[in-house]
């Protein structure tokens, strides 16, 4: 089954979706890039509620995600909980890494 799995990916039989999370920008040129290169359909995680460029000051531990990185149960409500993932034999999971670390929204279960 392995084996089958392998070639059906390696001949393009497969159906492949990129899911990333961007929050300025960098994560989703990448993802993009990605996709286009795999044949892949793209689909963005977003929250419910976006970050503001003060949410994402690391320096300020008071910011949103000072605050979600401290806190390992914090799950972002999302925006959209409709990916249809179960439709995929490939996904590629793209996020930012915030101080050496991911960032929580790809941890919340539809």
């Amino acid at each position: 089954m392995v084996q089958n799995n392998v070639t059906m990916l390696n001949a393009g039989l497969s159906k492949k979706l990129v899911a990333y999370f961007s929050a300025s920008g960098v994560t989703r040129t990448a993802a993009e890039t990605l996709a286009e290169a795999a044949g892949a359909d793209l689909y963005e995680i977003r929250p419910e509620i976006p970050y503001s460029k003060s949410d994402l000051n690391w320096n300020n531990k008071a910011s949103r995600s000072s605050v979600e990185m401290n806190d390992k149960s914090c799950r972002p409500v999302l925006s959209d909980c409709n990916a249809e993932i179960e439709m995929y034999d490939l996904i590629f999971l793209g996020f930012p890494i915030w101080l050496a670390y991911h960032n929580l929204i790809q941890c919340t279960q539809a």
